[in-house]
C-alpha cells in the first residue's frame, strides 16, 4: 500500500469543479475535493470550522498540526481533530462519508478570512475491497461570496428597526428593517407589516438583511405588528423563539398625532378666586385649560388636579373632562391656613403652568366689590327659554375671605329679555349665591351682582344661541363628525362609544339630525352609552384590529346597567337561544368602567337568576338608563 502526499489551495469558498466518473482500473480511480465552506456549526454568529467535501468516501486519514497553513487574513486554525460527524475525537476516518469539519478561530465578521488557506493530508479509500493510496485534487472560485452553511440551527431575528417594543415612533419613519442571524433564502422570505403601505422587500448585508421602505405613513397611536417566515440557505426555518432572539412577530407603536398630543408648555391652569378661607368649605375653583402644541383646545381628555400640599386640601371633580373649550374644573378646599400649588395632569402629560391658593383664616364682614367674583357656567346657551347657564356670585372681602349670610341680587344688561331664577341668593359658608339665566332672544348678556348693595366690579357674560331643534330622545351629531349623541330625557347628551353599541339601539342612522357645533356644546355632555340591557350580552375586548378578548366572561346587564355574569352556554341558550353568541356585543376594555360592577353573588346560574323580559320592557330607550 502507498501513501501519497496531498497538498492543496483552496479558495474562500471552493465549488465543485467536476466529479470523475468511476474508472475501469483501480489506479486510475481518484477522488475529487468538490467543495470548502466556512459554517457557523454553534449557530452563535461568529465561522468556527471548515467543511471539506469529496466526491467519494474517504476510508482513512491522518491530520497533523503542521498539515495547516493560513495565507491571509485575520482567521486562524486551531488543533485538527479530524473527521468530526458527530465524533468529537476520531481522527481516523472510516469510509462512511465523504466530508471533514476542520475548525477555525478569528474574527466573527466575514471580512478578515484568508484570501487562500494550505491543506495537507494523507487519504486513502477503498477500490474494489483493496486500500489504495490517492491524491486529492481540487480548484478554486474565489469571485463566490461567503455562505454559512450546514449550521444545524434554525435562523433567528437578531435586530429590528424600530426596536421591538418600541413606543411613541414617529409616522414618517423611512422604513422597517429585520436582521437575520445569517443570510437568508431571499425567494422563500417575507416581511408581512399590519398597517400603512411598504414597498417591496429590499435585501443587503449578504441577505441578512430585509428592508421595506415607507410608501404611505401609518397612522396615529396604533400598534403595528411585523411578522416574518422564511427560511436559511440550507432550509432550516426561522425560529419564533424569545432571547437572544427576538420573538417574531414583533411590534411596536406609533405616536400620537400631534393635533391630538397635549403641550405641556401651552396648556395653562388658573385658580379663582386665589384666596379663600381655610373653614374645609370655602372653595377655589381650579380651571385646566388644555391645548395642542397649535395651541387649539383639546375637548375630551381626562385631567386630574393634585396639590403640593397633598391631602391636607380637597379636591372636588365639577368637570374631569375638557369640554369645547378644552377647559376641566375642579374646586379645591381646606381646614388648614396656608399656600398651596395646584399641579394638573391631562392624559398623562403633566401642565407646566401650576395654580396657587392662599387659604386664610380671617373672616371679616365687608363686601369687596374688587375681590368678589361673578362666574357663568356654561358661557353659552340655546335661546329656547329652557336652557340655562348657572351663574355664580362668590363674595369675598377685603383680604380675599369668603362671607357667608350675604344677600346677592343679578340683573340683566338687557332687562326682561333675560330671565333670571334665584337658586340661592344668600351666600353659603362658601361665599356663593347661585343663580339660573334663561332667554328666548338671541345675543350676549352682560349680568352684574349686587352683595349687600356693594356692586361687585367684575361681570360676567351668557351668549343665547339659535334655539335648537333637538327634542329629548333625539339622536343627532356635528357636521364634519362622526361622533353621534341621544338627547336624554335629563337635558344631558350622551356619546356612542363603538358602532355595535349604537346597532344594539337602532337598526340604521337615517334619523340622525346634524346640527351646528354650538348647539351640540350648549347640551350637556353625561357619558357613554351602554349596550342595550335584555336584548344583547357583552364581552370586553381589545382596542386592537382585530380585536383580542380580555376577559372570557360573558354578561347580561340589568336595567341600571350593572353586569351579571352568565355561567354557562345552557343558561344563555336558555334566555336568548341557540344563537345566543350572535347577540354579544364586543364592548372595548376602556369603556368597562360605564357599567356598574358585578354584585358578588349576584351571577346568572340559571334562567331563575335574570329576567330578560322585565328588563326589556324597564329600558326601552336610552333615557330608561339615566
Amino acid at each position: 500500500m502507498k501513501t501519497f502526499r496531498i497538498f492543496l489551495m483552496v479558495a474562500m469558498v471552493l465549488t465543485v469543479s467536476g466529479v470523475n466518473m468511476l474508472p475501469q482500473t483501480a489506479n486510475a480511480w481518484t477522488p475529487t475535493l468538490t467543495s470548502v465552506a466556512f459554517s457557523d456549526f454553534d449557530h452563535n454568529g461568529t465561522i468556527d470550522r471548515l467543511k471539506v467535501t469529496f466526491d467519494l468516501a474517504v476510508t482513512s486519514c491522518k491530520f497533523e498540526a503542521g498539515d495547516w497553513a493560513v495565507g491571509a487574513g485575520s482567521i486562524g486554525l486551531t488543533a485538527p481533530t479530524g473527521r468530526l460527524n458527530g465524533v468529537g475525537g476520531d481522527f481516523d476516518c472510516n469510509g462512511t462519508t465523504n466530508y471533514f469539519y476542520l475548525l477555525v478561530s478569528g474574527d466573527a465578521n466575514e471580512t478578515g478570512y484568508p484570501a487562500t488557506m494550505y491543506v495537507q493530508a494523507d487519504l486513502q479509500y477503498k477500490n474494489l475491497g483493496t486500500l489504495d493510496s490517492v491524491t486529492v485534487s481540487g480548484v478554486g472560485a474565489p469571485t463566490q461570496p461567503l455562505r454559512n452553511v450546514d449550521d444545524n440551527a434554525s435562523p433567528v431575528i437578531i435586530s429590528t428597526v424600530p426596536t421591538a417594543g418600541a413606543t411613541g415612533v414617529s409616522t414618517t419613519l423611512s422604513y422597517i428593517r429585520v436582521t437575520f442571524s445569517e443570510p437568508m433564502q431571499t425567494s422563500a422570505t417575507s416581511l408581512s407589516i399590519s398597517s400603512g403601505s411598504w414597498l417591496m422587500p429590499a435585501w443587503s448585508d449578504g441577505d441578512k438583511t430585509v428592508t421595506r421602505s415607507r410608501l404611505t405613513s401609518p397612522p396615529y397611536d396604533t400598534n403595528i405588528t411585523v411578522s416574518t417566515s422564511g427560511e436559511d440557505l440550507v432550509g432550516y426555518l426561522l425560529s419564533s423563539g424569545a432571547s437572544p432572539a427576538i420573538t417574531n412577530p414583533w411590534s411596536f407603536r406609533t405616536g400620537t398625532d400631534p393635533a391630538l398630543a397635549v403641550s405641556a408648555s401651552l396648556s395653562t391652569v388658573s385658580a379663582s378666586p386665589t384666596s379663600v378661607t381655610a373653614d374645609g368649605s370655602s372653595v377655589s375653583v381650579i380651571i385646566a385649560t388644555i391645548k395642542n402644541s397649535s395651541g387649539s383646545a383639546l375637548s375630551g381628555k381626562t385631567v386630574t388636579v393634585s396639590s403640593s400640599r397633598g391631602a391636607t386640601d380637597t379636591i372636588a371633580i365639577v368637570n374631569g373632562t375638557t369640554d369645547a373649550s378644552g377647559k376641566a374644573y375642579f374646586q379645591a378646599h381646606s381646614n388648614t391656613p396656608g399656600s398651596a400649588t395646584f399641579t394638573a395632569v391631562a392624559d398623562g402629560v403633566t401642565v407646566d403652568q401650576t395654580a396657587s391658593v392662599v387659604f386664610t383664616g380671617v373672616v371679616s364682614s365687608s363686601v369687596s366689590a374688587s375681590r368678589s367674583s361673578v362666574l357663568a357656567i356654561p358661557a353659552s346657551v340655546v335661546a329656547d327659554g329652557s336652557s340655562y347657564s348657572v351663574v355664580y356670585v362668590t363674595v369675598r372681602d377685603a383680604s380675599d375671605a369668603l362671607l357667608s349670610g350675604k344677600t346677592v341680587t343679578l340683573s340683566s344688561n338687557r332687562g326682561s329679555s333675560d330671565a333670571i331664577t334665584i337658586v340661592d341668593g344668600t351666600t353659603n359658608s362658601s361665599g356663593q349665591a347661585t343663580f339660573q339665566v334663561r332667554s328666548g332672544a338671541t345675543g350676549t348678556a352682560t349680568l352684574t351682582a349686587i352683595a349687600d348693595g356693594v356692586t361687585i366690579s367684575q361681570t360676567t357674560t351668557v351668549t343665547f344661541t339659535g334655539t335648537s331643534t333637538l327634542v329629548y330622545g333625539d339622536l343627532f351629531k356635528e357636521a364634519g363628525s362622526t361622533a353621534v349623541y341621544y338627547y336624554a330625557d335629563n337635558g344631558k347628551r350622551y356619546v356612542f362609544p363603538t358602532q355595535a353599541i349604537y346597532f344594539s339601539w337602532y337598526t340604521n342612522f337615517s334619523t340622525i339630525k346634524t346640527v351646528s357645533h354650538t348647539i351640540v356644546t350648549s347640551v350637556p355632555f353625561g357619558g357613554n352609552v351602554l349596550a342595550k340591557p335584555g336584548t344583547f350580552l357583552v364581552q370586553f375586548v381589545s382596542m386592537d384590529t382585530p380585536f383580542r378578548v380580555l376577559d372570557p366572561k360573558v354578561y347580561v346587564l340589568t336595567a341600571t346597567g350593572q353586569l351579571r355574569w352568565i355561567t354557562s352556554a345552557s343558561v344563555a341558550t336558555s334566555l336568548y337561544g341557540a344563537d345566543w353568541e350572535k347577540k354579544i356585543i364586543a364592548v372595548p376594555e376602556v369603556y368597562k368602567t360605564n357599567y356598574g360592577n358585578a354584585v358578588a353573588g349576584a351571577d346568572v346560574s340559571s334562567t331563575a337568576d335574570y329576567s330578560k323580559v322585565s328588563v326589556e320592557a324597564t329600558t326601552r330607550t336610552i333615557s330608561d338608563l339615566y
